[in-house]
């Protein structure tokens, strides 16, 4: 069992529009105490929003390096039930993740020109873990050996490389075991080799150009999930930093709390009850050093915006007040997503783990909880390959719930944006989702990315053996761009609302407020060139908290170290 930091352990102190200065509200340190804590942690001097991927990280490598300080991490998800624990742990489930609300929220994007006026449904991880809890597992780092113009301070190709190298081993990504993997990845590797498509796979290649290769993977042997609070908080919470960390679930942070000062300063955090949507019982926990916000690329900015850090006519429009005057959720990247889809027929057999009666039999859910070979354990996806600086792209024979006993064999386009989108709080209500448009085809070079990537993946399924009697059902025969438009949605990956150099310095640290800083996906300048921000967002992580744990070593900030 986790350590849990009662909710009642940390003092409610009412609505904050009362206090009149800083003087006042410090004197609340002496109200707040946190559960098992001495009193000199009463008020810690971490605060970090957000148990996700980052937040995770950053917890656990700072309260092991630093064991002088105090830390608190506020996760707005509720502890899981055992049967989302289930959905979430078993990899065979990433799509009935999405669908459980203790594990995810979902909301409507703003009518999006660029893809024929639809609308996108947005899903946002709300448990701990964040979207490594629910996303597809995949590592895959930047191409290129770009991460020096990232604008981040100290961060270097090289850098990067020996973080991104310590979290794969950290988290335990591998490729899966023969018992646990697809069908049919063996033979749509060498279609594509066909196509000119090297076979070949290294996790941390920077150079690869048009290659396969079956996917590494954040699950264990036995076909279960690793998050990022399985791979790093659950250890430490219970063991090294048994003292002085602590976690508390079901907390929504509603603002970040800004002292009067010329140049403000985050001096903590007000917050609710996850259930408390009418904001009945705020409460208030202060941080002696700094707040960081990993509440992820979409609920950073969100967050930003509605403690007065924004836009100053988006923060109008919303009755909030601005504190600081900052593009915040402006020029946001998402990544649009397309699809080849062809049907096998009877030309070969159902893949197991598409199959409704082996999927959902009894047997099959005691052999995984047996840790035993079980289709449970497979993940949705068999291969992955890159094209060139145009996408990514992995393949299923066994994704979605709707293609659930069909013999299908899907290929899927995750193109890389030059467009921007952005992201606006409508109201200060923090349970108020955000307006959010994504523009992922805003340019003719995205349209015609997804078109040759969508061609050439056609050419890829041709070439698979006659015995598949394959037959391709999408896209159309020649289809035009109002059809790629129309078949295209959002790969629900998104970030740079807190952009390096717009929004936060070089340090990750708010400009024009001091003690604040934001360390997740939100801060990228632009869409990482990998097949998704999460390997690029627990190197973030671990870079960010090497060098918190450098400066804060002796209980003192020496700037000195970044």
């Amino acid at each position: 069992m986790l350590l849990l930091a009662s909710r009642r352990a940390v003092a409610s102190v009412g609505s904050l529009a009362v206090m009149p200065s800083l003087s006042l509200l410090l004197l609340l340190v002496h109200m707040i105490t946190i559960a098992d804590a001495s009193p000199e942690a009463a008020s810690p001097d971490f605060v970090i929003v957000g148990g996700g991927t980052a937040g995770c990280t950053i917890a656990a490598r700072l309260c092991s390096r630093v064991q002088t300080a105090s830390v608190v991490v506020l996760e707005r998800g509720v502890p899981r039930s055992p049967q989302s624990e289930l959905l979430m742990r078993a990899a065979r489930n990433i799509g009935r993740t999405w669908e459980d609300p203790n594990l995810s929220q979902t909301f409507q994007s703003e009518p999006d020109p660029s893809m024929a006026g639809q609308r996108q449904e947005i899903i946002d991880a709300n448990t701990l873990g964040g979207a490594s809890s629910i996303n597809a597992m995949q590592w895959g780092i930047p191409l290129g050996n770009k991460e020096g113009r990232w604008g981040i301070r100290g961060l270097s190709s090289r850098v990067a490389k020996r973080f991104y190298r310590r979290a794969y081993r950290k988290v335990g990504f591998a490729q899966q075991p023969q018992s646990l993997r697809q069908l049919y990845g063996d033979e749509y590797a060498d279609a594509a080799s066909r196509t000119r498509f090297t076979r070949e796979f290294s996790p941390f290649k920077t150079s690869l150009r048009e290659a396969v290769w079956e996917m590494a993977v954040a699950v264990t042997p036995s076909g279960r999930r690793i998050d990022s609070c399985t791979a790093y908080l659950k250890p430490v919470l219970n063991g090294r930093c048994r003292r002085n960390l602590r976690l508390i679930q079901g907390t929504t942070v509603t603002r970040v709390l800004l002292d009067n000062s010329t140049v403000p300063r985050a001096i903590g955090v007000e917050y609710v009850d996850s259930k408390d949507t009418r904001l009945t019982n705020k409460n208030v926990l202060l941080a002696s050093k700094e707040v960081i916000l990993s509440a992820g690329p979409f609920g950073s900015p969100k967050l930003l915006q509605l403690s007065g850090i924004g836009p100053r006519s988006h923060l109008q429009a919303a009755n909030v007040e601005t504190r600081v005057d900052l593009p915040v959720g402006q020029r946001t990247q998402s990544r649009a997503l397309g699809f080849v889809s062809s049907q096998y027929y009877k030309g070969q057999p159902l893949e197991p783990s598409n199959n409704s009666t082996i999927l959902n039999g009894p047997e099959t859910l005691r052999s995984w909880r047996r840790r035993q070979p079980s289709v449970l354990g497979s993940t949705g996806f068999a291969t992955m390959a890159v094209l060139k600086d145009i996408g990514y792209v992995p393949m299923s024979t066994a994704n979605d719930a709707t293609t659930l006993d069909e013999r299908i064999l899907q290929s899927f386009c995750l193109t890389n944006p030059t467009s921007y989108g952005y992201l606006r709080i409508l109201d200060g209500d923090p349970f108020s989702t955000p307006k959010v448009l994504l523009n992922a085809l805003g340019s003719r070079t995205d349209v015609n990315r997804m078109r040759t990537c969508l061609e050439r993946f056609v050419r890829v399924h041709r070439n698979l053996p006659a015995s598949f009697q394959l037959e391709t059902t999408c896209p159309a025969p020649d289809f035009n761009d109002t059809q790629l438009r129309q078949r295209t949605s959002f790969s629900l990956h998104f970030v740079g609302g807190c952009r390096v150099g717009a929004v936060v310095r070089s340090d990750l640290s708010v400009k024009g407020v001091e003690g604040l800083r934001v360390v997740d996906s939100s801060v990228f300048r632009s869409m990482p060139v990998s097949a998704g921000p999460m390997a690029s967002t627990y190197m973030l992580a671990e870079f960010v908290a090497d060098k918190l744990a450098k400066m804060y070593a002796r209980g003192v900030r020496r700037k000195s170290v970044w």
